[in-house]
């Protein structure tokens, strides 16, 4: 029987690398992004995908899109939480605006994609949820403060819920990638900054998305049935973090 994956951010970057390698395995995949033409693409190129435009801080939409799911698709299986993204600013040159924003985005639409799609998992005894944060959550990065924030308490959220959901055979565990070779990576960061974290990193290049969701990959498997509560960084060495 194939399962019912749901992916956000599922247009481009590593959102849409996750969604092929789901599809790959036999997966039918939810593909939601902000951007109607991107989700709309991207499923069109996967076996029985479907394609929804979704602003995931928008808990109405949320509800709407997961109602379509359920109709068109099935119970999901698979969750995947990919959205995410930050103006490259400093604390304090943020406005407070931005600042929920970012937020928003980061951490609470993580938590309202969940709490949607979570009970028919409890239902069915199974599932799989992955949130992708970041690195900077564990690191941190100037610049991205309040962003590393969202994605650290992103990280927090998953520990805990990984031990609530246990006994309903539901595994939630965290990828965090470096930097990853993506359009929204180079719209963040100036071409100098970018210079410069090549200059520092181990490897000298930046993840290709495949390679970042290979690892989200293999936490949605049924591989990873008895590994819950987990962070692995996908970064090239350029982060070390016990």
């Amino acid at each position: 029987m194939e399962r019912v994956a749901v992916v956000t951010g599922g247009g481009s970057g590593i959102g849409l690398a996750t969604c092929r390698r789901l599809a790959a395995s036999g997966c039918r995949v939810a593909v939601l992004d902000i951007d109607a033409d991107l989700a709309g693409k991207a499923a069109a190129e996967l076996p029985g995908a479907l394609g929804l435009a979704c602003d995931v801080t928008d808990r109405a939409a949320i509800a709407e899109v997961a109602a379509r799911i359920g109709t068109d698709l099935g119970a999901p299986a698979v969750v995947v939480a990919n959205q995410g993204g930050t103006p490259d600013k400093r604390f304090l040159d943020m406005t407070p605006e931005e600042q929920h924003r970012v937020i928003d985005l980061n951490f609470v639409a993580s938590l309202d994609i969940t709490r949607a799609l979570l009970p028919e998992m409890v239902a069915a005894g199974t599932g799989r949820v992955v949130y992708v944060s970041s690195d900077a959550a564990r690191a941190g990065v100037p610049g991205q403060a309040v962003y590393a924030g969202a994605k650290a308490a992103l990280i927090g959220f998953a520990k805990s819920l990984s031990v609530e959901m246990a006994r309903y055979g539901i595994t939630v565990n965290v990828v965090c990638p470096g930097s990853t070779e993506t359009n929204q990576m180079r719209s963040m960061i100036s071409e100098d900054g970018i210079q410069k974290r090549l200059k520092m990193h181990p490897m000298r290049r930046f993840a290709d998305p495949d390679e970042v969701a290979s690892a989200i990959g293999y936490f949605a498997s049924p591989d990873a049935r008895f590994v819950t509560g987990q962070v692995i960084s996908v970064n090239g060495g350029m982060l070390r973090a016990g």
